[in-house]
């Protein structure tokens, strides 16, 4: 099961001894032969199903889908923190300080304030991406202003968006339980549907920003063609986890370690969130 031997071979009568070689090694293998008892493939089988994600990430394939391209055909995934946040610097439409400001306004909110449900009404608007009367260019990073059923959960009835983010730490690796911890909660704040990607992604983003992404309409298309991912109009809760979030957290600006200080620390802090700088289409 753990190495082998390809072999092929025509052996004649011009061959002399070699069919003996041949015979040594059928009879080396022999010897060295361990039974395996269909308790043993069980397990082996089990083993096996465990580490093909795994397997299929070392082949650049997140989730099911096989990718239109190769990791080394993306602009962003071949990246280093130097070459990435120099790309963050171009950013034209939304300005790079600009959009640092803003997240370190939504952190300082889930900082001072123990749950959404109990943060003030126009401060939940502002990072759910709403309009409101507070904070300037909320809309950056996903714009939710067309979504009415998420508006009136955010402003009339908040408590299930609360317990999802309270799902989320604000600090360490994002595990994949309490992302789907999230996702149920929030799917009980729309139980006549109306839900979407792009919201439930909105609310990680702000709270956090260094491992996700606001997947929309507004950069969608640009994300799906720089990574080869397939159909991405039909992205899910579970192929963003596995699509985006898992494929972000390979690239080599994702590992990097975080600078020393100034706008290059807070842009790496809000790392994944920035992404929008690059893929951001102006509609």
């Amino acid at each position: 099961m753990g190495q082998n031997v390809e072999l092929c071979t025509l052996l004649t009568h011009n061959d002399g001894d070699h069919l003996s070689e041949l015979q040594c090694l059928i009879q080396r293998y022999s010897e060295s032969a361990k039974s395996i008892s269909a308790g043993d493939a069980a397990i082996y089988r089990r083993i096996w199903k465990a580490k093909q994600p795994e397997l299929r990430k070392l082949g650049d394939q997140y989730g099911d889908d096989v990718p239109t391209k190769s990791a080394i055909d993306s602009k962003v995934m071949g990246m280093d923190w130097p070459v990435f946040l120099a790309e963050l610097r171009k950013d034209q439409a939304h300005r790079f300080t600009e959009r640092l400001n803003l997240l370190d306004k939504f952190q300082k909110a889930f900082s001072d304030v123990s749950h959404f449900e109990d943060m003030d009404d126009q401060i939940r608007r502002a990072i759910a991406g709403l309009p409101n009367n507070l904070i300037e260019h909320a809309a950056w990073f996903g714009s939710m202003k067309g979504a009415g059923v998420f508006k009136n959960v955010v402003i009339e009835n908040p408590r299930f968006l609360s317990t999802a983010l309270d799902k989320i730490p604000m600090s360490g690796i994002v595990a994949r339980e309490q992302y789907r911890a999230f996702i149920d909660e929030y799917l009980r704040a729309f139980p006549n549907g109306r839900h979407g990607i792009a919201t439930a992604t909105r609310l990680l983003a702000m709270k956090r920003p260094d491992q996700f992404l606001c997947v929309d309409s507004a950069n969608r298309k640009r994300l799906a063609a720089d990574v080869g991912m397939r159909r991405a109009d039909k992205l899910d809760y579970d192929r963003y986890w596995d699509e985006v979030v898992l494929r972000l957290m390979d690239s080599p600006w994702w590992k990097s370690a975080p600078p020393k200080s100034g706008d290059a620390l807070r842009a790496w802090r809000a790392r994944a969130a920035m992404l929008d700088a690059i893929f951001y289409e102006p509609t």
